[in-house]
């Protein structure tokens, strides 16, 4: 079945199966991305994989998600643009991380 809202609303049933077997193995794949968001620190490696984030979960129907990613993005980049980020960015970092994960854990339950 199709994701509501996906490209492949239009598609032929094949289309919308291949689409729904991506979107799954997407799906299954959020609490590596986690990780590997949680692993990243600061700086470039936090930015590569929320970017990243934020592309994908658009494209599998998940606009909650991937705005909370691109959030989290730009505190991250307003963050490291400074050499010491002030405690009210690392704050606001802090909590659009905790909102991501939290999207993150209810999109691979609901799933």
């Amino acid at each position: 079945m199709a994701v509501a809202g996906s490209p492949a609303d239009s598609q032929p049933a094949a289309v919308q199966a291949a689409f729904a077997g991506l979107r799954e193995r997407f799906l299954a794949g959020l609490p590596q991305r986690w990780q590997e968001i949680a692993a990243a620190g600061t700086g470039p490696a936090l930015l590569d994989a929320l970017h990243r984030l934020v592309g994908a979960a658009a494209s599998y129907g998940l606009a909650d998600l991937g705005q909370a990613a691109r959030r989290a993005e730009g505190l991250a980049r307003d963050g490291s643009a400074t050499a010491t980020p002030t405690p009210a960015q690392s704050a606001a970092l802090a909590a659009a991380l905790a909102e991501l994960r939290r999207l993150i854990d209810a999109a691979v339950t609901v799933r």
